[in-house]
């Protein structure tokens, strides 16, 4: 029993490791591709072709001398007014939630870090989103009326729960297509995997070592703040080593939730403070940089992950015949099952994998207990016949003693 428990221990946790490749390379697809802000752009789209009365007002309002020269309308907007009317809800929605951030990247690495960790925005607050509109389409000359903003707000979270949907539904084909990628780079054949680990008790061992480690290090992980918590408390302290004189105006200061929130907090808690302007910058770029070590990091750990794989004999494309020749069909099939496998995510292989590993500590401890008592039945036997010997020497002394004593009184 557990050596089958071993083998199947061993087949999740490498499942769990492809896992934590094909994760690593779905965050970075998802940030590099902007996919929240894109998903939050939809909603926005939708809402504005829904429920704003725009097409005529913009034409209207781009003829004007005040909206040609004003800066926070889009060129592209203002043209496509002018031409046919039409009020463009996309570049009109990509222009509020661009607004409803205080601060814009100035530097590369400010952009990078800023597309990549949150200078666009992911999501906005029914109260965020109808600031940004009224900012817009006050300067497009454009009335937002108060029946128009009751509607666009309850639409937005209306709109909440198929949004999110929407996005969970790209980041699972994403997850899919990197899982074949992942699969076939590395050449892993489920049916292989298992025969590898049904002959190889040095692997099963491998394996639960590093089940063990992975647990231990989730557990361990689980009590320490979020990678994006740890980032905002360094941040806080960078910024205070720098400007040590205004520990007691921050004292009350958190620092924490998203980019947005954490600035407009700085700005309330150094209200009155001599260039206010320069100091949030700085903030920011504070915030930048450490983002910036966090996606280094990731991708050093995913490096890590990635190399636990040789373990099991899992190298990028290590048997150039391996989709060639006698066995192509088989390992092909092998390689399918894996890709399926690795679809589920690797939060449910983790689940799955302390579940399992749970069950081998208890049956391993039931077994141990089962073989004490055993050991203390046969000691028992042992100390009983043991005391029927010296009983039965005993008794034959005595005999012999009582003859002899006999023999003496003759």
């Amino acid at each position: 029993m557990l050596d089958a428990l071993g083998l199947i221990i061993g087949f999740i946790t490498v499942m769990l490791i492809l896992s934590l490749v094909v994760t690593a390379m779905v965050q970075t697809t998802q940030l590099l591709f902007k996919m929240r802000t894109k998903n939050l752009l939809v909603g926005v789209t939708a809402i504005i072709q829904e429920e704003l009365d725009v097409d005529t007002e913009i034409k209207a309002a781009a003829t004007t001398d005040a909206t040609a020269t004003d800066p926070v309308i889009p060129k592209a907007v203002k043209e496509k007014g002018k031409k046919d009317g039409r009020g463009q809800p996309k570049d009109l929605a990509s222009e509020i939630v661009t607004k409803a951030s205080p601060l814009q990247p100035t530097t590369r690495p400010q952009a990078f870090a800023s597309g990549l960790m949150g200078g666009e925005r992911t999501w906005l607050t029914p109260e965020e989103l109808l600031k940004s509109t009224k900012r817009v389409l006050d300067g497009l000359g454009i009335k937002f009326k108060e029946d128009e903003v009751e509607r666009f707000a309850k639409r937005f979270e209306e709109l909440d729960a198929d949004l999110r949907k929407r996005f969970l539904g790209r980041i699972r084909l994403i997850t899919l297509v990197w899982g074949a990628v992942v699969a076939i780079y590395f050449q892993v054949s489920a049916i292989a995997l298992l025969n590898d680990l049904a002959r190889n008790p040095e692997m099963r061992v491998q394996a639960a070592a590093y089940a063990n480690a992975m647990i231990g290090a989730a557990d361990k992980a689980g009590k320490e703040p979020k990678p994006g918590e740890k980032i905002q408390e360094s941040a806080k302290e960078s910024f205070l080593k720098i400007h040590t004189k205004l520990k007691d105006k921050l004292k009350d200061f958190k620092g924490t939730g998203e980019r947005t929130e954490i600035l407009a907090e700085l700005r309330t808690a150094l209200a009155g403070v001599p260039k206010l302007d320069e100091l949030e910058k700085e903030y920011s770029e504070i915030l930048d940089r450490l983002h910036l070590q966090h996606v280094q990091t990731a991708i050093a750990d995913a490096k890590k992950t990635a190399e636990k794989l040789t373990a099991f004999h899992l190298e990028p494309w290590g048997d150039p015949n391996f989709y060639r020749g006698d066995h192509a069909l088989q390992n092909s099939l092998g390689v399918l099952i894996t890709i399926l496998f690795l679809a589920f995510g690797a939060p449910f292989w983790f689940e799955k994998l302390k579940l399992v590993v749970g069950l081998r500590d208890a049956l391993k401890d039931a077994t141990q207990a089962e073989v004490g008592k055993t050991m203390t039945a046969e000691e028992k036997a042992a100390a009983e016949k043991k005391a029927a010997a010296a009983k039965e020497t005993a008794a034959k002394e005595a005999a012999e003693e009582k003859d002899a004593a006999d023999e003496g009184s003759d």
